[in-house]
């Protein structure tokens, strides 16, 4: 049993609450007592201290065997909101949603920024965004910032495909906008979004393919993220040694092999075009385009690879992969699994994500929510 403070332990008992609340919704008083093992007297004076703060809600009454029905309560997700913001190698995806990430607004631009330019952008669109807010007890009650690198401590410390480690994200918003700022790896906070919205698994991992090859690690129920916040650096583990040059030092990276941007712009340069974007990919390989299948192979050989390696390494329940292009091409995914040289495959269950990159975006609610409610 965990002791202290009176204030202490109304702190764990409020959190337990607001937890199994947000988890279930529903809930009676009773059945919060019964379910979290606290007193009747306990739950019901946390619960009105909640009530009062507007961030529960008695939703009406439940189901009863017999005598009175009992009061539900809910969460009041529109009690406040967040600005989610993806950045993108191409793009700035952004939206702004209630606390159980419940979209109101979202607004998606090209990234054309540098470290020097990138803060104003943002700014500007958080700004917009927050006209959007409707009334509310609390407002805007933070940001949340995804970047395709390194993060660690809330400062961005490697990028490789666009230059933002000098540019201050989460001091900039922060007194721009007097909300916390939490700036994250991009894999992870997907990995929070799909834990979270979609798979409850103790032990999860989400790989994304996009201009670059993360992947975020649930294990025992909480996000992994190394002493230095590079856990899940994936796409920078060596493939092919005295490979492909990768912008992080090393050579033979994955994701100079088997990223979107790797097989685009290698296609593109044996068809000596400028450029080459996922649509057009995907329609050569439909029409049988031998150049495109050769390509798509390569592809599904090394994801393969990289399968097996985490199977061996991790052991998860459930590996959940964000891509365009196998969302685009449902089937590789299949001709992948086929390839894994091993039985673990059979015990984990590997599939697409229903959510894409839109995970993203509502693991930074999660992380902003979280800080609010001081879960």
């Amino acid at each position: 049993m965990q002791t202290g403070s009176r204030e202490l332990i109304r702190d764990i008992n409020t959190a337990l609450i607001i937890k199994q609340v947000i988890s279930e919704g529903g809930l009676s008083r009773a059945d919060l007592s019964k379910k979290l093992g606290l007193s009747k007297a306990t739950v019901s004076a946390i619960v009105q201290i909640l009530i009062d703060k507007k961030l529960l809600v008695e939703t009406g009454p439940g189901e009863s065997t017999a005598g009175r029905r009992p009061t539900q309560l809910s969460f009041n997700a529109e009690c406040g909101y967040v600005i989610s913001i993806d950045i993108e190698y191409s793009k700035i995806y952004c939206m702004l949603s209630d606390l159980n990430g419940n979209e109101h607004t979202s607004i998606n631009i090209k990234n054309k920024y540098n470290e020097k330019t990138i803060l104003k952008a943002i700014i500007d669109t958080v700004s917009q965004l927050k006209k959007e807010i409707p009334k509310c007890k609390y407002g805007l009650v933070g940001v949340s910032v995804a970047v395709h690198g390194i993060v660690h401590d809330n400062k961005v410390l490697f990028t490789p495909y666009y230059n933002f480690e000098n540019a201050d994200i989460a001091d900039t918003l922060s007194a721009e906008f007097d909300v916390p700022v939490f700036v994250n790896n991009e894999a992870n906070l997907s990995a929070i979004g799909e834990h979270t919205f979609c798979h409850p698994q103790k032990n999860l991992i989400n790989i994304s393919i996009h201009s670059g090859i993360g992947l975020g690690l649930i294990l025992d129920g909480e996000l992994f993220e190394g002493h230095g916040g590079s856990a899940g650096e994936f796409g920078h583990t060596i493939i092919v040694p005295k490979g492909k040059e990768c912008p992080c030092g090393n050579r033979g990276c994955l994701e100079q092999y088997a990223s979107e941007r790797a097989i685009l712009n290698d296609l593109a340069g044996k068809l000596n075009l400028d450029d080459l974007d996922l649509d057009k990919f995907v329609e050569m390989v439909k029409e049988g385009n031998k150049d495109a299948l050769a390509e798509l192979d390569e592809f599904e050989t090394y994801i393969g690879i990289g399968l097996n390696n985490i199977l061996k390494l991790y052991d998860p329940e459930l590996i959940i992969i964000n891509c365009d292009l196998l969302a685009a091409l449902p089937d590789t995914l299949n001709q992948i699994i086929s390839r894994l040289n091993t039985s673990r495959h059979t015990e984990c269950k590997i599939q697409l994500s229903t959510i894409q990159d839109k995970g993203i975006l509502l693991g930074g609610v999660v992380v902003v929510r979280n800080d609010f409610l001081q879960l």
